[in-house]
């Protein structure tokens, strides 16, 4: 196979690797544009394969992997009608894409990101900041916080994280712990916001904040276990919003 062929495949093979399984079938035209960001992609062969993207035929392989490469030249010339010279090319990429190695690769690859995710303690550090306004004056507050969580195996159950992988089931580890450390910050920076802003007459304190238990919390209604708490709240003085100067 020429070795352009081979480069067009193993682009293919990154793309599919990076975005899942069905990228060629549920989105052809991100797969098309991360071809083109390749330095050495064959912009004309590119645009043959979105058309054959377009065409379905991708799924040919997901129904029967044992095309030949004669059968995958004349489905392509009568899918998107193309000239049997760049059929003949495109079916060479997809062989070489679909190969047996490849495959296998994909199949034991399903979900390897949330197994690895499973097996790890993660730190997690939480900046919290909002003020307090009554509208004649302000308080700042701040908490500052080092967590330790650690997945619970069989209780994680996140119907969002479920939905991503289903797109995707090659998720990285680093991927599905963002997803997570998001929802931890998100849950705690809204908490803070609400604890800092409830009562427009007593401003808030800072050091009183009981962020240990709001993470207790999320981590019992997302299936992590608490390993380890460190933080520390802060509050300004009051600012009044007007001065009377003499």
């Amino acid at each position: 196979m020429p070795h352009h062929m081979n480069n067009i495949s193993a682009q293919l093979a990154e793309i599919i690797e990076t975005e899942g399984p069905d990228i060629l079938i549920n989105e052809p035209w991100k797969a098309y544009q991360m071809l083109l960001n390749f330095d050495t992609a064959d912009k004309k062969m590119a645009a043959a394969l979105l058309h054959t993207f377009i065409a379905g035929v991708p799924s040919f392989f997901t129904h029967d992997r044992k095309y030949k490469h004669e059968d995958i030249s004349k489905a392509v010339q009568k899918q998107c009608c193309l000239r049997k010279n760049i059929s003949d090319k495109i079916a060479e990429i997809y062989l070489a894409l679909y190969s047996q190695e490849n495959i296998e690769f994909w199949d034991s690859s399903q979900r390897c990101g949330l197994k690895s995710f499973m097996e790890h303690k993660w730190d997690i550090e939480w900046f919290g900041d909002a003020q307090w306004d009554n509208g004649q004056g302000y308080v700042d507050c701040a908490f500052h916080a080092i967590i330790t969580i650690a997945p619970i195996k069989g209780r994680i159950n996140e119907p969002e994280l479920e939905k991503m992988l289903s797109k995707n089931a090659f998720l990285s580890e680093e991927i599905i712990s963002q997803y997570f450390k998001d929802s931890l910050l998100e849950y705690l920076d809204q908490n803070f916001e609400n604890y800092c802003t409830y009562d427009d007459y007593y401003p808030p304190v800072g050091e009183d904040f009981e962020a240990e238990d709001y993470t207790e919390d999320w981590c019992k209604d997302h299936g992590f276990e608490l390993i380890a708490f460190e933080g520390k709240g802060s509050t300004d003085d009051y600012e009044p919003r007007h001065r009377k100067w003499h």
